[in-house]
């Protein structure tokens, strides 16, 4: 069974195990360890077929023993310890994802793995919040509301001669008539509503792909005519622009503008963050922000402040830039209210901070789980502790 004075001595242990890393005296001592009970025999099988602790320095090996402990129950019959083998090297990248926690302890969960609802670890708190999923409003340049999460698929409406179709994977899509269109005719404006909690896709009539994150807004033409294709954001969204050297893309947004000709960027400018904040992909894209200007290369980011000063950063992290619009949470040094602004808008609940977290976190994880997965791993650096009271979250040190 797990003693508490044997912790500190076992989980290096395990650690080295699931890595391969063992000596052979090393492995003696872990067997005779998980030897002693079916419990322990059950633990460690568990770790290596659903998950990997790797424990650097300054770790809390009691807070994950447990989080182990009220995770996983031991069946009537537990497993025999598997033979050794290099585990971790025969895992891709496409089945995990990694955790990485400021207090040195990194967590990778087998994103493969699916619970069953009779798993009594799916919660270990007395409430617990799903996650958002594809929700979204439409509204038509008349003014009516589409729900589109609810939205049959097929043909939502008809704006002039431009068909709005939901797609079969619940996208938006704008299919235009050219033979309907004339450079005097007025301009219908749509646009597409995210709440806390959703998200979603569209294409524009010109073939340009936007995906929207929570609590975002984007309004556009159902077709472009004229010298330019202009849309108003809110919010954060992805933007693949279809190349059209006649017709430049401008994105409007927080009184600034982004403009393109063809290209992939990621565009942050909710109102509570302190900088709206343009990541360049591929192509290239000039900012204008006032009387400043500038001209990003893909790689680059520029990030420009409430007082209109845009600043470029190279080598922007690609990875945490893109991890929403790739179902993910990703946070590098990132402090505690950075990443409860997101949860936030993700699962829609409240959050308040209490006492001076000065901590930093390494983060990811997907973001199709409830928050008390993401809330357990966090908790697991021994720093920041949480209570979830229906959609009211609170952050204590």
């Amino acid at each position: 069974m797990f003693l508490p004075e044997s912790i500190h001595e076992i989980a290096p242990l395990i650690v080295k195990y699931l890595r391969d890393e063992l000596t052979v005296e090393e492995e003696i001592q872990l067997n005779k360890w998980a030897s002693a009970s079916e419990e322990n025999r059950f633990y460690l099988e568990s770790l290596s077929a659903e998950k990997i602790i790797r424990i650097d320095t300054d770790y809390n090996e009691e807070a994950i023993w447990e989080k182990i402990k009220l995770t996983v129950a031991p069946p009537a019959h537990a497993p025999a310890l598997p033979s050794r083998h290099p585990f971790y090297r025969r895992l891709t990248a496409a089945a995990l994802v990694t955790v990485m926690l400021a207090a040195g302890t990194w967590l990778i969960w087998n994103n493969t793995h699916k619970q069953s609802a009779s798993n009594p670890t799916a919660s270990i708190y007395k409430n617990d919040v799903a996650p958002g999923g594809n929700k979204a409003t439409l509204t038509l340049a008349n003014g009516s509301i589409v729900i589109l999460d609810t939205a049959a698929k097929g043909k939502v409406s008809q704006q002039g001669n431009t068909k709005i179709l939901k797609t079969g994977n619940g996208q938006l899509a704008y299919t235009m008539d050219p033979s309907g269109l004339s450079h005097g005719r007025e301009q219908l404006l749509n646009s597409v509503t995210t709440p806390r909690g959703g998200q979603y896709q569209l294409v524009l009539a010109d073939g340009t792909r936007v995906w929207l994150n929570a609590a975002s807004s984007l309004r556009y033409p159902v077709y472009f005519t004229g010298k330019e294709r202009a849309v108003e954001l809110t919010g954060e969204a992805y933007f693949e622009v279809a190349k059209n050297p006649k017709l430049p893309f401008r994105v409007k947004v927080n009184g600034m503008e982004v403009e393109v000709l063809g290209t992939h960027f990621n565009i942050m400018a909710y109102s509570d963050e302190r900088e709206a904040i343009t990541t360049l992909l591929e192509g290239s894209v000039k900012i204008i922000k006032g009387t400043a200007n500038a001209l990003l290369k893909p790689g680059q980011q520029s990030q420009v402040d409430e007082k209109g000063m845009i600043k470029i950063v190279d080598n922007a992290n690609m990875d945490e830039v893109m991890s929403w619009k790739n179902g993910f949470f990703q946070f590098e040094q990132s402090d505690i209210q950075t990443i409860m602004r997101q949860v936030a808008r993700w699962y829609d609940v409240d959050v308040s901070v209490e006492g001076n977290i000065a901590d930093h976190f390494h983060v990811a994880i997907p973001r199709n789980v409830a928050v008390s997965k993401l809330f357990n791993a966090l908790e697991l650096t021994g720093h920041v502790h949480f209570k979830v009271d229906g959609r009211k979250v609170i952050v204590l040190q």
